[in-house]
């Protein structure tokens, strides 16, 4: 497949459909981030050519700081799916609003990619979609 968008949609539907199943389950926030964790190691073996070429330490060391971020953020995730009296639908799109606010922002800081008019007015309808569900 060569449509990036195609990956854009599937990505954006797995992302948004866990947090549901996630709920769901009735798994403790601890219990949730290790059984995710563990299926997206399993999903991710599927793929063993990875490991044919062995990256350098420094590599490594910020992949596995890459995977300690998103392991914290996975356990704030599995907070906010269990979060009694809150709406799952309110919470969740909040984070998910907040992820392309954080790359526009980190793309620009280390890879010195620009920062269009286009992406100033999506940081800026970001954040008046996270105010708006906010206040809901």
């Amino acid at each position: 497949m060569k449509n990036p968008l195609l990956y854009c949609v599937l990505a954006g539907f797995f992302f948004g459909i866990w947090p549901i199943i996630g709920r769901f389950s009735k798994l403790s926030p601890e219990q949730i981030a290790v059984v995710v964790a563990f299926a997206t190691m399993v999903v991710s073996l599927v793929n063993l050519r990875a490991l044919q070429n062995i990256p350098s330490f420094s590599s490594l060391s910020i992949g596995f700081l890459a995977g300690v971020l998103n392991g914290l953020g996975l356990l704030v995730y599995g907070i906010l799916i269990n979060w009694k009296g809150q709406n799952i639908s309110k919470l969740i799109s909040i984070v998910s609003i907040i992820v392309p606010v954080v790359i526009v922002i980190g793309g620009y800081l280390v890879f010195r990619e620009p920062i269009t008019i286009k992406k100033t007015l999506g940081i800026m309808f970001a954040c008046v979609s996270i105010w708006l569900l906010s206040s809901v």
